[in-house]
């Protein structure tokens, strides 16, 4: 079926499932979640497929939970919040390579969207590269003035870990706030747009991905 936004009955689910966080809601209302959540996003990320593939065809968008729609279970075992489901539903769309790679995200909960891209944690190998190319005049500067420009234009840079900067790099380095960072990420959240319920939504969801591919590419080439 082609894709042609998510319906109300979308967030009026996650409305009640705030309300009604519990198994036996959820399985008494499945066919809801089925019909009005799921069925929409799979051809949600089946479009996202299509434009991906014109965008960069290593990135992957799969129509399956697990992969590029997310579980909507919630991880409580090491959370003092036991609710067993998330008020919202995340969408990744990452490299084909996947571990260790940035990838493009969507999230919606019942008053906002969400877009983002970038890459969450670094691990030691990747920290010290990034650490490497920051302080490089030319690879740090150049990612400095994309991150300038996209927090201009309403999408802050996060992932900024460490209060100090690490040993071995100045305390006045000119990109001492990148310096303290374990992972790059950016975007931001929007109330719903008009978009969310109609065909144009994978349009609006390219246009910010768009916006974020400077980032996406100056990491993958950090990793490569």
């Amino acid at each position: 079926m082609p894709f042609n936004g998510f319906p109300k009955q979308s967030l009026s689910f996650l409305n009640e499932l705030k309300k009604n966080n519990n198994r036996a809601w959820f399985e008494d209302n499945r066919s809801d979640y089925e019909a009005y959540v799921m069925a929409p996003s799979r051809e949600f990320v089946e479009e996202m497929g299509k434009r991906f593939a014109g965008f960069d065809p290593e990135v992957l968008a799969e129509p399956k939970v697990n992969s590029s729609i997310r579980r909507i279970n919630r991880d409580t075992r090491f959370s003092a919040d036991k609710t067993p489901y998330k008020d919202h539903l995340d969408f990744y769309f990452p490299h084909r390579a996947f571990k260790g790679r940035p990838l493009y995200a969507m999230r919606f909960n019942t008053e906002t969207v969400g877009f983002g891209a970038g890459l969450f944690g670094f691990d030691d190998t990747m920290l010290a590269r990034w650490r490497t190319r920051i302080d490089d005049d030319a690879s740090g500067t150049s990612l400095a003035r994309t991150l300038e420009k996209l927090k201009k234009a309403g999408f802050p840079p996060a992932g900024q870990h460490w209060k100090k900067v690490p040993k071995g790099f100045a305390e006045d380095h000119p990109r001492a706030d990148l310096l303290r960072h374990n992972g790059i990420y950016v975007g931001a959240d929007i109330p719903i747009p008009t978009e969310f319920h109609t065909k144009a939504l994978p349009t609006l969801a390219m246009r910010h991905f768009r916006k974020f591919r400077p980032v996406v590419d100056w990491v993958t080439d950090m990793i490569d």
